[in-house]
């Protein structure tokens, strides 16, 4: 769930407007959206967020706009079987309808916080509640329609650390807000304009000697790291400091030579070759890039397809 949901979520309860919170529980076979997809409908007809679009999200739509005037309980699971609507990818979606009114905004609240501090977080939907912890893990339980359990990590799986604030960070920045990181960026200039101007970022932080930025990089299997300083001798400083930790992605920006003749000095000082062939260098599918632009969008396609991939 991301936090922009959640603040259209809060945004809408609070005028106060009734809301919808949908949620693809689980998927069997080829389906429009995976486990996890969520989106909010408003009773005054605007949306946010997706479950995969189409039949299945046109029909639930339409459905959830009644529950809106004439609807007996919160919480609906229904059951959709593709290939009994009319659609070619014969698989099956289950999907909760949370029906929120303004009761429910402290709840929102809570939830938003955690996202806000990147603390660990989980969403709980059951036949007859919906609600908040901070401990646990994802799950999916379900006896019949009165009787099912779901539990969803709200945190940990879009956080991304760029180091370096410069223009291609600025660009970078801006697509992975659109695509719901939480974003990170680390600088050692803390006069850089550039920086100051990034109103994308989540966090912003000035170490003004890399060596230390070991301590500011959580290792983590669901973060996703980015190396782009100002200079290749400061890219090989924190880049010998984040190996040995273990990422989802670890990558650098550079040219080829620039990335060969660093990866040259890193292993004069012992660092194996296998140690290197985690990172992404150079950074980014190849689709011949010109500009700052070009970069950042090159840069979110190869985070995606290593989260979409290994998910």
């Amino acid at each position: 769930m991301t936090l922009t949901l959640w603040q259209f979520l809060q945004h809408k309860l609070q005028q106060p407007l009734s809301c919808a919170l949908l949620t693809v529980l689980d998927c069997k076979g080829s389906t429009p959206a995976k486990s996890g997809a969520q989106m909010v409908l408003s009773s005054d007809s605007e949306s946010m967020g997706t479950i995969g679009g189409g039949t299945i999200e046109h029909q639930l739509t339409k459905e959830t706009r009644k529950l809106f005037i004439n609807h007996s309980q919160k919480i609906y699971h229904r059951q959709i079987i593709t290939d009994k609507i009319g659609m070619l990818c014969g698989g099956q979606q289950e999907i909760a309808i949370c029906i929120l009114d303004e009761n429910d905004l402290a709840l929102v609240e809570q939830i938003l916080t955690c996202l806000q501090q990147g603390n660990n977080g989980f969403l709980i939907i059951q036949a007859n509640k919906l609600s908040f912890t901070d401990k646990g893990k994802a799950n999916y339980e379900y006896n019949n329609p009165n009787n099912w359990f779901y539990q969803q990590t709200l945190t940990d799986t879009t956080r991304v650390f760029i180091i370096g604030g410069g223009h291609v960070s600025l660009a970078l920045s801006e697509v992975l807000k659109f695509l719901d990181f939480h974003i990170t960026i680390i600088d050692n200039r803390p006069e850089l304009e550039l920086l100051k101007q990034n109103r994308f970022a989540d966090i912003k932080k000035i170490i003004p000697k890399y060596q230390k930025i070991n301590a500011f990089v959580p290792e983590g299997l669901q973060h996703y790291v980015i190396i782009m300083t100002h200079s290749h001798q400061s890219d090989g400083i924190v880049l010998e400091q984040l190996l040995n930790k273990e990422f989802a992605y670890l990558g650098m920006m550079g040219s080829q030579r620039k990335i060969d003749v660093l990866f040259s000095e890193l292993q004069a000082k012992g660092i194996s070759k296998s140690q290197l062939s985690k990172v992404h260098a150079p950074i980014g599918l190849a689709i011949a890039c010109q500009n700052p632009k070009e970069i950042a969008i090159s840069i979110a396609a190869q985070l995606l397809q290593q989260k979409n991939l290994s998910s």
